[in-house]
């Protein structure tokens, strides 16, 4: 029978339709990313992923482009200067997000994390051994700041 090379259909008004396949099949060049590339991707799915978060455990937390662009401005922040996983990264940008905007610029925070980027625990593991009492006066040392 040999290869296709036609396509017929019949349209709504009954009309018969063809179309000729092309002579030359299709070329398709494959998607490349580059490292960063596929980084920013990466990136962009947790930022995801917290604001889908925050959007449940601080809903008065506002959605718009500015905040969004925060919380990814926070994050990239604990990627390039402590070097903290993404699962780090969220829960301490998400943590600043329900808090203080200012939250990883406390020293008893920049601490946990330098010691988060050297050994584990993780940062996430470690502010969550925080109790509500240290939660408390970091917090009110942040707003006496600004």
């Amino acid at each position: 029978m040999g290869s296709v090379t036609h396509w017929s259909w019949q349209d709504r008004p009954g009309h018969w339709q063809t179309l000729e396949r092309p002579e030359e099949a299709p070329r398709i060049s494959w998607l490349e990313l580059n490292r960063n590339q596929w980084l920013s991707i990466d990136r962009f799915a947790a930022l995801n992923r917290s604001l889908r978060r925050l959007q449940a455990i601080a809903p008065d937390w506002p959605q718009d482009m500015v905040h969004w662009r925060w919380l990814d401005d926070t994050m990239r922040y604990l990627d390039e200067t402590f070097g903290l996983p993404a699962e780090d990264q969220q829960f301490v940008a998400e943590s600043a997000a329900r808090y203080h905007p200012d939250l990883v610029m406390h020293p008893d925070i920049e601490s946990q994390l330098n010691q988060a980027a050297l050994a584990p625990p993780g940062a996430a593991d470690r502010l969550r051994q925080f109790n509500n009492t240290a939660w408390n006066t970091i917090i009110s040392d942040l707003k006496e700041r600004t």
